[in-house]
């Protein structure tokens, strides 16, 4: 184990360091020849237990696993969180199997997909229709989002245009009918 600041080659330490913050980064090929000299990949593990323990806290006290990147109250834990996002792949597996475990969302978009979608279908329920405007008094959000499924119909998730498509969500609007609504 090599630290970061190995007196007695820091080239080498800060080399190490630069290994271990872009893991996720590297080649399959590089990351095989770093394990079969037998390096180390999770060198600070009290540091990302406390950062995980933090993480649990979060989640008991919010219902969910998704901390801002941006966390005013620990701009720490949401860097962290953020971090674990952006190296997916490239996570030692028993950290990933704690972050699943935890109900962790890999994708901090899913739920505010679903957030917008129910409130899409709740639109519908009152009003009968999807014809929502950009600039939709009611709930701004929504207009924004549904310009911006418009928009990328064609390269939306197909699971998520199934199911807008489900519930007979119209893709082009015609202005005149909207402009009495909004």
């Amino acid at each position: 184990l090599v630290p970061s600041r190995y007196k007695e080659d820091p080239y080498l330490g800060e080399w190490v360091l630069r290994q271990h913050k872009k893991r996720c980064e590297l080649d399959s090929d590089r990351i095989s020849r770093l394990e079969s000299l037998g390096f180390v990949w999770v060198p600070h593990d009290r540091q990302s237990e406390e950062m995980f323990a933090k993480l649990e806290i979060y989640c008991n006290q919010n219902g969910d696993c998704l901390v801002p990147e941006h966390y005013e109250d620990d701009p720490s834990l949401g860097q962290w969180v953020s971090k674990q996002r952006s190296c997916r792949e490239g996570l030692d597996p028993t950290r990933h199997h704690k972050l699943e475990a935890l109900g962790f969302n890999w994708n901090a978009y899913d739920p505010q997909w679903e957030n917008m979608f129910a409130k899409l279908e709740e639109h519908r329920d009152e009003n009968g229709d999807f014809l929502v405007l950009y600039h939709y008094k009611q709930d701004p959000s929504l207009g924004k989002w549904l310009a911006n499924m418009r928009y990328r119909r064609d390269n939306l998730d197909p699971t998520r245009q199934e199911r807008l498509e489900s519930i007979g969500f119209v893709w082009q609007v015609k202005l005149k009918r909207v402009a009495k609504q909004q």
